[in-house]
């Protein structure tokens, strides 16, 4: 018998046991006996928390069916037992697998239950499938008990700490006043406006808040009003730059959360830019569900999963916060943009204004621009184009996909390609009428 060698620290299960049974077997009609009565003795080691190995031997008497003979079958060999779970008492289902021989060889099969009454006494209970060389298959039930012995070795003690060193003597010295701390970053507490004034780089805040519309990246209204106020946090610390992170919790594939996650961080950084913070100073990652914050168990962990961060990536402490701006204060980024209301300007289109302060450079944008539609992406997922020129959208996907602008669905099939003109300058927004995750945008700069 081999002595089990791994443990696990909290398997209190002894290292060896014996177990008793009581066997029935149903016999088939093509073995010509009555069904067949006897015993199995199993003398097992415990090699690991979900895994035993047994020396079995079997004893079977069968019945005969014309009260002339009967036949007997008794057999030894070895076995194993590899537990679906199991307690740290023993007690467990496991899957049960045997061969047996004799003048003739048994494999048995199936599944066993153990329940530890206590340490040292338990009830173990077997259904299995008794083959005979392949030539029977017979259910077979064994009932019986499971008595442990042996003992573990001990566990060993953690090392005493080391004596503390001697006192040093510290002779006191007056020290000027140190200057007062920053103040924190923190989020806002409940009903105050959000502020940046504090953070600096490394720095990380979650917009608890920002949702989304199901299974989709269209900010809700409530997220909307929020985003409002971190345009203006942002817009009084103009010297910070920051990552916009989606998170989402663990429910779908991980290329699912992934997409849906870029979306909406993406759309958190489109709703920005139209408020007014530039683009050089965000960008957008989806995390997916991999960073989880909390038990992906309960609604209330992956309530805190779905989340929208705000990481400070870079920050000139010194140059400080935008004095001539009070905390809840609009953005005052371009002349008259404080009478044109936030929520009278359209997603699909913004006055060139916002766009001068958050599109790209006008050197980046050309007449014509070209977007692949690869891997259920866009790609790039913004262009910059002159207002009067073109985009081209090219289907190099395997599937088709619906390219769905304001007012109008293109369907572009694999291998095909569409062509359309901006005339005006602005921002439009389009998405895939099919996938959901799947969201672009086109930048019309004024020539």
């Amino acid at each position: 018998m081999i002595a089990p060698s791994v443990v696990h620290a909290a398997d209190e299960v002894l290292p060896f046991y014996f177990a008793p049974m009581g066997s029935y077997v149903f016999s088939d009609d093509g073995r010509g006996t009555k069904d067949g009565i006897g015993g199995t003795v199993a003398l097992g080691a415990h090699l690991g928390r979900n895994f035993d190995l047994e020396l079995l031997g079997s004893y079977i008497k069968f019945g005969s069916k014309d009260q002339q003979s009967s036949m007997s079958q008794g057999a030894g060999g070895v076995g194993a037992n590899i537990y679906l779970f199991r307690t740290d008492a023993g007690s467990g289902l496991f899957i049960h697998g045997d061969v047996l021989g004799s003048s003739k060889t048994y494999y048995h099969y199936g599944l066993g239950y153990d329940l530890m009454v206590g340490k040292y006494f338990g009830i173990r209970a077997e259904g299995l499938i008794r083959n005979q060389q392949f030539e029977h298959h017979e259910p077979q039930v064994n009932i019986g008990l499971r008595i442990p012995f042996g003992s573990n070795p001990p566990k060993q003690a953690l090392p005493a700490p080391p004596p503390p060193p001697p006192p040093v003597e510290v002779v006191a010295v007056e020290a000027p006043a140190p200057p007062p701390p920053p103040p924190p970053c923190t989020p806002p507490e409940a009903g105050q406006p959000i502020s940046l004034d504090g953070c600096k780089k490394g720095d990380n805040i979650v917009l608890r808040g920002v949702n989304f519309e199901f299974d989709k990246a269209v900010l809700t209204l409530n997220a909307t009003v929020l985003l409002d106020q971190v345009a203006v946090a942002l817009a009084r610390r103009p010297d910070i730059k920051v990552e916009i992170g989606g998170h989402t919790d663990a429910k779908g594939t991980v290329k699912y959360n992934k997409k849906l996650s870029d979306a909406r961080a993406a759309s958190v950084r489109t709703y920005l830019m139209q408020k007014g913070v530039t683009a050089e100073r965000m960008t957008s990652v989806g995390y997916g569900k991999i960073v989880a914050i909390a038990s992906n168990d309960t609604d209330e962990g992956r309530a805190l999963n779905r989340r929208v961060e705000l990481t400070v990536t870079d920050s000139d402490p010194a140059a400080g916060a935008v004095e001539s701006l009070q905390p809840g204060a609009p953005p005052e980024i371009t002349p008259g943009a404080e009478s044109v209301p936030a929520a009278a300007v359209p997603a699909a289109a913004v006055p060139a204004a916002a766009i001068a302060a958050s599109a790209a450079p006008v050197a980046a944008a050309s007449a014509k621009a070209t977007v692949s539609i690869i891997d259920y992406e866009y790609s790039p997922k913004t262009v910059n184009v002159v207002a009067g020129g073109t985009v081209t959208w090219t289907n190099n996907d395997r599937v088709t996909h619906t390219v769905t602008f304001e007012g109008e669905d293109i369907k572009i099939k694999q291998g095909e390609s569409y062509t359309k003109a901006y005339p005006a300058a602005g921002t439009f927004a389009y998405k895939c009428g099919i996938h959901p995750t799947m969201f672009g945008t086109v930048v019309a700069v004024a020539p």
